[in-house]
């Protein structure tokens, strides 16, 4: 899946090699610290239900935080680099790809076509609904806050999830999951009814607590605007030809960043390498420096930027 450079220095196999080596340690401290603090911010919600109106919106904001980090873990553990054990790596996927209302084997099927045909309107599917359009940084202020707000993006999930739990016929998996193998699509499909199935018992748990439910409710919807700004980030207003030199973006930001995105903002790096796992990406960023095409200094100044552009009609 490694990009070929074109006219660019390859890394040395010997260095590549040391690379990739994969470590449990790693990714078992991130993990768990994310996962904590997630259950933690939970825990807040449910707590201050009906005691401080400030604290649960403190909870939410916090339970949205490190749900939209998660994708992290997702995306590391979906390549199987995060941890040296595949075990841990699906147990990892499972976990993350709940709250984001990503069963694991869909989101691996997507993201490897999405390595495949980066950033190519016709092939990438992350470009499958609006394709140009959705390549370019929109002009229009009200698109622009659709495009960062997470409702297509959540939308789009809900939908899907339900269309391939009630199980789709032969022609809508040619026409929308033409990049899922076949091989793979039972699978899908019970594993979107295992989660369409929980979300529906969590649902009739809360269901006397309106306002928990609302809260969680909330909480996902705002993960996935904070998603939205951190992955239009990667590849949005780039040309769609060339090597991935051309076509990813990687973003400068502090420490902490990339602590809970494992290293992704560094994502040209991946995309010309994945097989390198998150621990060594700051390494590979140092060998490819010299040839990355599209870097940022922190998403609120690029985004700022695309603002600054924006008509109102």
């Amino acid at each position: 899946m490694n990009e070929t450079f074109q006219g660019s220095n390859v890394i040395p196999t010997s260095h590549l090699q040391k690379l990739q080596k994969r470590m449990n340690t790693p990714a078992l401290i991130r993990f768990s610290l994310q996962y904590t603090l997630l259950l933690v911010a939970g825990a807040g919600i449910v707590f201050f239900n009906g005691k401080s109106f400030l604290f649960s919106l403190i909870s939410i904001f916090f339970f949205a935080l490190f749900t939209a980090t998660l994708f992290a873990p997702l995306h590391e553990c979906c390549h199987y680099t995060a941890f040296r054990s595949r075990r841990m790596n699906t147990i990892a996927t499972w976990l993350s790809g709940f709250w984001l209302l990503l069963t694991p084997t869909s989101y691996r099927e997507f993201h490897y076509e999405h390595h495949r045909h980066t950033h190519n309107p016709e092939r990438d599917p992350e470009l499958m609904v609006g394709k140009e359009k959705l390549a370019f940084w929109p002009t229009l202020l009200h698109e622009y806050l659709i495009l960062i707000s997470g409702i297509a993006m959540i939308l789009a999930k809900v939908v899907m999830l339900l269309a391939l739990a009630i199980g789709l016929p032969e022609k809508y998996w040619e026409k929308y999951f033409a990049f899922v193998k076949e091989k793979f699509r039972k699978t899908i499909i019970w594993e979107a009814r295992i989660y369409v199935v929980s979300y529906a018992l969590m649902i009739a748990l809360l269901w006397k607590m309106p306002f928990i439910l609302l809260s969680f409710a909330l909480a996902i919807a705002l993960a996935h605007a904070i998603l939205a700004i951190y992955l239009a980030a990667e590849h949005t207003g780039l040309p769609t030809e060339g090597t991935i030199l051309n076509k990813g973006r990687s973003i400068q930001t502090n420490a902490i960043v990339r602590f809970f995105m494992w290293n992704m903002p560094y994502h040209v790096e991946h995309h010309a390498y994945p097989s390198v796992p998150f621990h060594a990406i700051p390494q590979l960023h140092q060998a490819l420096q010299p040839q990355l095409l599209h870097q940022q200094k922190g998403y609120l100044p690029l985004h700022w930027r695309v603002i600054k552009r924006l008509k109102i009609f």
